[in-house]
């Protein structure tokens, strides 16, 4: 490039960028399509069918847990639901690899587990009360949208009033229904990655199709289910 004009180098750099670009997005055309034939591969050794259309994911078990924690100048306590998962990764994937795998199986806006399981959220927030304040933020916002106008005639604490420690209230006693606070531990015997995560609602009756069973790895499971 030593020749060349700036505007020729600019020319010649915005090219090399694009073809960079696309040789990444080539790698994970690649990659997605790798992830998908060893979904189906996995999924055919432990009899989920149809392999193509399943997630790959069972619920093995869901245990209620009581959760403490203190916000907001008092301690409280609420009832949470530890569910475990068996993923569709084996264990020769390392930790890192297998968090970010499944937190993007579960970042997907059109993420069946979820929907299945009547979960409208998931986070990756790792506390409960974390995820309170999360929800009043959310709250304050919307309030802040109505107060717009009142803002501009008064000062804050005239606006606000009392709503502050009313939508506090609001946010702990509303019924969140998130996922949050997910982690994977390798389970050897199985041969399996596990999704270990909680929720603030119980799960409902599983579908056939995500309920865990344990049997060979062959592929020999009743392929209607």
């Amino acid at each position: 490039m030593g020749n060349l004009t700036y505007f020729e180098k600019l020319d010649a750099l915005e090219l090399e960028n694009k073809e960079l670009k696309n040789e990444l997005e080539s790698y994970k055309r690649c990659n997605r399509n790798l992830l998908r034939i060893f979904k189906e591969r996995e999924n055919a050794k432990r009899g989920l069918y149809p392999k193509k259309e399943h997630t790959g994911y069972c619920v093995i078990q869901s245990t209620p847990i009581d959760y403490k924690y203190y916000l907001h100048g008092s301690h409280k306590k609420v009832e949470l639901y530890q569910s475990i998962f068996q993923t569709p990764y084996n264990v020769e994937f390392e930790y890192y690899d297998v968090f970010n795998l499944v937190d993007d199986d579960l970042c997907k806006d059109d993420c069946y587990i979820l929907k299945e399981l009547g979960c409208k959220n998931y986070d990756t927030i790792k506390r409960y009360e974390e995820l309170v304040d999360h929800e009043i933020a959310q709250l304050i916002r919307e309030k802040y949208d109505e107060l717009k106008e009142e803002y501009k005639k008064v000062n804050h604490r005239e606006a606000w009033g009392d709503d502050l420690d009313e939508l506090r209230k609001q946010a702990e006693e509303e019924d969140l229904c998130y996922f949050f606070n997910m982690n994977v531990r390798s389970n050897f015997k199985e041969g399996y990655w596990e999704m270990i995560i909680q929720s603030t609602s119980p799960l409902p009756v599983i579908p056939k199709d995500l309920r865990f069973k344990k049997g060979d790895k062959n592929g020999t499971k009743d392929k209607n289910v």
